[in-house]
């Protein structure tokens, strides 16, 4: 009963920072910022799947029934492979995509797919919720410090310029 009442609240954990999300998206991108910021999500977890190889799966597998000097072999290559990967597609879409979001672009790539290894030992492990957290709370808090670096470049900044030349006039206001 304990187990179904934390997954419960892990899923409503998720569902209000999903909302939270979408609320930020919003509130501080244009429409081109939001069909921006969609389509470099969309790439980062496109490219999840490229850089991971379905080591996940593998991890989830194997961890059942290996001995711990396997798992930990396993593991170390899977960041290895991980890393190397995120390296080459980061400097491939550098290559062909001339925006200035290239380190964002690969410093989502990289802590979304670790997310996902890291999902899957505790998976491997039968250690389901902490995996739950990790993939239902822990990656959309990364997304949502994500967004707040994408969109800062632009928009917040603007905002909480003008909210400061304003702060005057509202404190004469009060």
């Amino acid at each position: 009963m304990k187990n179904k009442v934390v997954i419960l609240v892990v899923k409503f954990f998720s569902i209000i920072l999903l909302f939270t999300t979408q609320k930020l998206l919003t509130t501080y991108l244009d429409v081109n910022q939001y069909g921006q910021f969609n389509f470099f999500m969309a790439l980062i977890n496109s490219f999840s799947a490229i850089v991971i190889l379905g080591s996940d799966r593998l991890i989830i597998n194997q961890f059942s029934f290996r001995s711990s000097q396997f798992k930990s072999e396993l593991i170390s290559n899977s960041y290895q492979v991980l890393t190397v990967l995120t390296i080459f597609v980061g400097l491939l879409y550098s290559f062909i995509n001339l925006d200035d979001y290239k380190i964002y672009f690969i410093l989502g790539l990289y802590f979304n797919s670790l997310l996902i290894i890291f999902s899957s030992i505790y998976r491997g492990n039968n250690k389901v919720i902490l995996a739950d957290i990790i993939q239902k709370i822990l990656r959309p808090l990364i997304f949502i410090l994500l967004l707040l670096l994408f969109a800062s470049r632009t928009t917040i900044s603007n905002y909480l310029r003008l909210e400061l030349i304003n702060l005057p006039r509202i404190a004469t206001f009060i």
